[in-house]
Protein backbone atom coordinates (compact mmCIF):
# COMPACT_ATOMS: atom_id res chain seq x y z
CA UNK A 1 0.00 0.00 0.00
CA UNK A 2 2.09 3.30 -0.98
CA UNK A 3 0.54 6.54 0.08
CA UNK A 4 1.08 10.10 -0.87
CA UNK A 5 3.06 11.87 1.54
CA UNK A 6 0.86 13.08 4.17
CA UNK A 7 3.23 16.31 5.26
CA UNK A 8 3.21 17.92 8.90
CA UNK A 9 0.36 18.34 10.59
CA UNK A 10 -0.45 21.74 13.76
CA UNK A 11 1.54 19.81 15.83
CA UNK A 12 4.34 19.29 14.02
CA UNK A 13 3.43 15.69 13.37
CA UNK A 14 3.65 12.78 10.65
CA UNK A 15 1.00 10.61 10.41
CA UNK A 16 -0.22 8.11 8.19
CA UNK A 17 -4.23 8.28 8.44
CA UNK A 18 -6.26 4.82 8.99
CA UNK A 19 -9.99 3.72 8.39
CA UNK A 20 -12.14 3.71 11.34
CA UNK A 21 -14.10 0.46 9.64
CA UNK A 22 -10.76 -1.03 9.35
CA UNK A 23 -10.90 -1.85 13.50
CA UNK A 24 -13.45 -3.26 15.42
CA UNK A 25 -14.36 -0.23 17.81
CA UNK A 26 -17.10 -0.87 19.91
CA UNK A 27 -19.73 2.04 18.80
CA UNK A 28 -20.45 3.20 22.24
CA UNK A 29 -17.85 3.51 25.84
CA UNK A 30 -16.30 0.36 26.89
CA UNK A 31 -15.54 -0.83 30.42
CA UNK A 32 -12.25 -2.92 30.64
CA UNK A 33 -11.78 -3.70 33.95
CA UNK A 34 -13.61 -1.05 35.69
CA UNK A 35 -12.54 1.77 33.51
CA UNK A 36 -14.52 3.63 31.11
CA UNK A 37 -13.28 4.55 27.78
CA UNK A 38 -14.15 5.91 24.76
CA UNK A 39 -13.78 4.76 21.63
CA UNK A 40 -11.48 7.54 19.26
CA UNK A 41 -12.76 8.83 16.34
CA UNK A 42 -9.88 9.01 13.79
CA UNK A 43 -7.66 6.35 13.77
CA UNK A 44 -3.60 7.04 13.09
CA UNK A 45 0.08 5.66 12.92
CA UNK A 46 2.13 8.72 14.32
CA UNK A 47 5.24 8.27 11.52
CA UNK A 48 7.10 11.34 13.16
CA UNK A 49 6.17 12.77 16.58
CA UNK A 50 6.06 16.37 17.57
CA UNK A 51 10.06 16.71 19.19
CA UNK A 52 11.71 14.75 15.78
CA UNK A 53 8.89 16.98 13.62
CA UNK A 54 10.51 20.35 15.13
CA UNK A 55 13.74 19.08 14.19
CA UNK A 56 13.06 18.16 10.61
CA UNK A 57 10.99 21.39 9.71
CA UNK A 58 13.85 23.57 11.15
CA UNK A 59 16.47 20.83 8.93
CA UNK A 60 13.74 21.71 5.92
CA UNK A 61 14.23 25.68 6.22
CA UNK A 62 17.65 25.51 5.82
CA UNK A 63 17.45 23.20 2.89
CA UNK A 64 14.46 22.93 1.14
CA UNK A 65 15.49 19.80 -0.78
CA UNK A 66 14.69 17.67 2.55
CA UNK A 67 11.34 18.05 1.98
CA UNK A 68 11.68 16.28 -1.40
CA UNK A 69 13.76 13.53 -0.16
CA UNK A 70 10.96 13.10 2.77
CA UNK A 71 8.27 13.07 0.38
CA UNK A 72 9.91 10.78 -1.82
CA UNK A 73 11.05 8.09 0.59
CA UNK A 74 7.92 8.13 2.25
CA UNK A 75 5.88 7.68 -0.91
CA UNK A 76 8.34 4.17 -2.27
CA UNK A 77 7.69 2.79 1.08
CA UNK A 78 4.82 -0.24 1.30
CA UNK A 79 2.41 1.09 4.56
CA UNK A 80 0.48 -2.22 4.49
CA UNK A 81 0.16 -3.47 8.17
CA UNK A 82 -1.04 -6.27 10.01
CA UNK A 83 -3.28 -5.96 13.17
CA UNK A 84 -0.56 -8.42 15.60
CA UNK A 85 -1.47 -6.90 19.00
CA UNK A 86 -0.92 -7.19 21.85
CA UNK A 87 -2.95 -4.32 22.98
CA UNK A 88 -1.34 -2.12 25.89
CA UNK A 89 -3.29 -0.02 28.31
CA UNK A 90 -1.14 3.07 28.83
CA UNK A 91 -1.54 5.35 32.19
CA UNK A 92 0.18 8.46 32.69
CA UNK A 93 -0.85 11.48 35.19
CA UNK A 94 -0.62 14.62 33.75
CA UNK A 95 -1.59 17.98 35.52
CA UNK A 96 -2.86 16.36 37.80
CA UNK A 97 -5.02 13.86 36.27
CA UNK A 98 -5.21 10.36 35.38
CA UNK A 99 -4.90 9.93 31.76
CA UNK A 100 -5.29 6.28 29.52
CA UNK A 101 -5.46 5.06 26.60
CA UNK A 102 -5.77 1.65 24.85
CA UNK A 103 -3.25 1.18 21.87
CA UNK A 104 -2.81 -1.93 19.44
CA UNK A 105 0.61 -2.54 18.44
CA UNK A 106 0.68 -3.57 14.55
CA UNK A 107 3.03 -4.56 11.96
CA UNK A 108 4.27 -1.79 9.46
CA UNK A 109 7.07 -2.72 8.48
CA UNK A 110 7.25 1.02 6.17
CA UNK A 111 8.43 2.45 9.69
CA UNK A 112 11.57 0.97 10.14
CA UNK A 113 12.45 1.13 6.90
CA UNK A 114 11.27 5.10 6.86
CA UNK A 115 13.29 5.35 9.97
CA UNK A 116 16.65 3.71 8.36
CA UNK A 117 16.27 5.69 5.14
CA UNK A 118 16.10 8.87 7.77
CA UNK A 119 19.02 7.80 9.11
CA UNK A 120 20.89 6.93 5.51
CA UNK A 121 19.86 10.37 4.60
CA UNK A 122 21.86 12.04 7.48
CA UNK A 123 18.57 13.43 9.01
CA UNK A 124 18.51 11.61 12.47
CA UNK A 125 20.97 10.46 14.80
CA UNK A 126 21.93 6.37 14.60
CA UNK A 127 20.15 6.52 18.36
CA UNK A 128 17.23 8.49 17.38
CA UNK A 129 13.99 5.93 18.35
CA UNK A 130 11.77 4.08 16.23
CA UNK A 131 8.02 4.54 17.54
CA UNK A 132 6.18 1.57 17.73
CA UNK A 133 3.64 1.37 15.31
CA UNK A 134 0.32 1.67 16.74
CA UNK A 135 -3.12 2.48 17.05
CA UNK A 136 -4.79 4.20 19.56
CA UNK A 137 -8.28 2.97 19.86
CA UNK A 138 -9.73 4.14 23.10
CA UNK A 139 -8.77 6.68 25.70
CA UNK A 140 -9.54 8.08 28.65
CA UNK A 141 -9.16 11.64 29.98
CA UNK A 142 -6.86 12.30 27.08
CA UNK A 143 -9.15 12.60 23.91
CA UNK A 144 -5.70 12.51 21.60
CA UNK A 145 -4.05 9.40 23.25
CA UNK A 146 -0.86 9.34 24.81
CA UNK A 147 2.40 9.44 22.37
CA UNK A 148 4.92 6.67 22.62
CA UNK A 149 7.92 7.90 20.44
CA UNK A 150 9.99 4.70 21.32
CA UNK A 151 9.81 1.63 23.25
CA UNK A 152 11.61 2.71 26.40
CA UNK A 153 8.60 5.16 26.48
CA UNK A 154 5.98 2.34 25.70
CA UNK A 155 7.35 0.13 28.89
CA UNK A 156 7.87 2.79 31.10
CA UNK A 157 3.42 3.72 30.67
CA UNK A 158 2.07 0.31 29.78
CA UNK A 159 -0.08 -0.67 33.46
CA UNK A 160 -1.69 -3.31 31.64
CA UNK A 161 -0.91 -5.33 28.30
CA UNK A 162 -3.42 -7.88 27.09
CA UNK A 163 -3.67 -10.15 23.85
CA UNK A 164 -6.56 -9.54 21.06
CA UNK A 165 -8.59 -12.37 22.33
CA UNK A 166 -7.77 -11.54 25.89
CA UNK A 167 -9.11 -8.03 25.45
CA UNK A 168 -12.33 -8.80 23.19
CA UNK A 169 -13.12 -10.99 25.80
CA UNK A 170 -12.54 -8.30 28.73
CA UNK A 171 -13.63 -5.13 26.73
CA UNK A 172 -17.67 -4.84 28.00
CA UNK A 173 -19.54 -2.02 25.64
CA UNK A 174 -21.22 0.41 28.32
CA UNK A 175 -23.79 3.06 27.25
Amino acid sequence: MHLKWPGFNEKDSVVIELAREDFCLAKTKVDLLGDIFTAKEELHVTLIGSELGVILQDKIKHNKSILQLLEKTFEAIDWSFKQTGPIHVLARLKEGVIEKSIILLIEMHGVTDFYAQLRTLGLTDPETPVPPPHVTLYTQNCALGIGVPGSEVLKRLTIKTLSLNAFSELCESVT
